[in-house]
């Protein structure tokens, strides 16, 4: 079972989480080189101060002179001298303690005369900077997260529209509408290769259920022809065997059982011939093995002379004659076929000619009949189409064979022409 979760909604949160560790990493870039810079300018303050005091203390004559004089300068600091201590708070400036290393930067200045100058740079203009320029970024980034969210969830369905696309061809197809595809634009994409696959995918449901319907249907025209076929020898059996039964030593004995054998023999011909067409039909595999066409043709010459004691057969081929890679059982059941078809309308002869060409090998077999009217040169090969008492299938199973090995069956010139091909048929 292959889980389906939301694609939009994995997009969404997948996409979100990425925006919001870049937002996270960028901001936090912000503000601590954004404190560094303060500290920094803090500390330069810092220095810039310190210089001044010893500046200032030089001048001055006692420790009152240099309180006025750092008052004056705005520098808050405090100075100690003994016991006494002064604090410079220059206007605007909130007191700062000298312990209050959070409130302020602070710096020790020692003077030559013992007094201690403790100069102090406030922070609070910092921290406070540091604070707004957090919340700004707290503030804006969820704003912008969540418009980013409602901007996504809108982007997603925009970039899934080609998955909708899929679903309603694939809903329109088991509707009944084999015809749809997609046809991707751009095959190589992510998208593209997913629906090329689909369209294939399809394209070999639609072959295989086409060649269903269409077995389904000669299965079912074959089982009605066959039927047809059968009806009438089994309706001179049970015709003799009834009058048989009813008078069994009547004048007409000889002939009724005579009828029983002829009909028994038609019947059991006709169920070989349905055999044979249907083992066609499945597709059962061939056991070629190196067969001597000509030894084969003339044995089936052979059995074919006294069936028709009045008819000249004849054999003739090349020299020399490839040995052929074929089922021979079958292949000589294709050739008497088409000598069955020959010695009912040859006049005087039957002729069997072997032909060699690259690759293959050519059994003609021709006759001094009538012929065939060109008009019905491919309907003599449909199933059941006879052209006088026979069962109308020899030729389509000739054809079969043929084709089973790889080869054809053509009627041309007023000849049949079967093709073989020498090597064997793969696979």
């Amino acid at each position: 079972m292959i889980e389906t979760p939301s694609l939009r909604t994995r997009v969404t949160m997948v996409t979100i989480g990425v925006v919001v560790l870049l937002v996270v990493v960028l901001e936090a870039a912000v503000y601590l080189t954004l404190r560094d810079r303060l500290e920094g300018g803090l500390d330069e303050v810092q220095a810039v101060r310190t210089a001044l005091v010893a500046e200032l203390a030089a001048d001055a004559d006692d420790l009152v002179a240099l309180e006025r004089a750092l008052t004056d300068a705005e520098v808050p600091a405090v100075l100690r001298s003994g016991a006494t201590e002064l604090r410079t708070v220059p206007a605007g400036v909130a007191p700062v303690d000298v312990g209050d290393q959070a409130g302020a930067v602070a710096s020790t200045v020692d003077l030559s005369d013992g007094t201690t100058v403790d100069v102090l740079v406030p922070r609070g203009s910092v921290d406070d900077t540091l604070r707004g320029v957090l919340l700004v970024e707290v503030v804006g980034s969820g704003a912008a997260l969540v418009l980013a969210a409602l901007l996504l969830l809108r982007a997603s369905s925009v970039v899934t529209r080609p998955l909708d696309r899929i679903v309603d061809t694939a809903g329109e197809i088991a509707a009944g509408d084999r015809t749809r595809r997609l046809d991707p634009s751009d095959p190589t994409t992510e998208l593209g290769r997913m629906a090329s696959a689909f369209d294939r995918t399809i394209d070999a449901l639609d072959r295989a259920l086409t060649d269903a319907e269409e077995a389904e249907s000669r299965s079912r025209r074959f089982l009605a022809d066959a039927a047809h076929q059968l009806r009438t020898p089994l309706t001179g059996l049970r015709a003799s065997a009834e009058n048989l039964l009813a008078d069994p030593d009547g004048p007409d004995r000889d002939r009724m059982v005579a009828n029983v054998s002829r009909e028994a023999t038609r019947m059991s011909r006709l169920v070989d011939r349905l055999l044979r067409i249907a083992r066609i039909d499945r597709g059962e595999p061939l056991r070629p093995r190196p067969t001597d066409i000509v030894e084969l043709a003339r044995a089936e010459v052979e059995r074919q002379r006294p069936l028709a004691p009045q008819l000249t057969f004849t054999l003739r081929h090349a020299e020399p004659v490839p040995v052929v890679h074929c089922e021979a059982a079958a292949v000589q059941d294709a050739l008497a076929n088409l000598l069955d078809n020959a010695r009912r309308f040859a006049k005087s002869r039957v002729a069997v000619e072997i032909r060699t060409a690259l690759g293959s090998v050519d059994l003609v077999v021709s006759d001094d009949g009538p012929g065939v009217d060109p008009a019905r040169t491919e309907e003599v090969f449909h199933r059941f189409t006879t052209t006088s008492d026979g069962s109308g299938l020899g030729l389509p199973i000739a054809r079969g064979i043929a084709e089973a090995h790889g080869g054809a069956l053509v009627l041309t010139e007023g000849a049949f022409v079967l093709t073989l091909p020498v090597a064997p048929l793969e696979g």
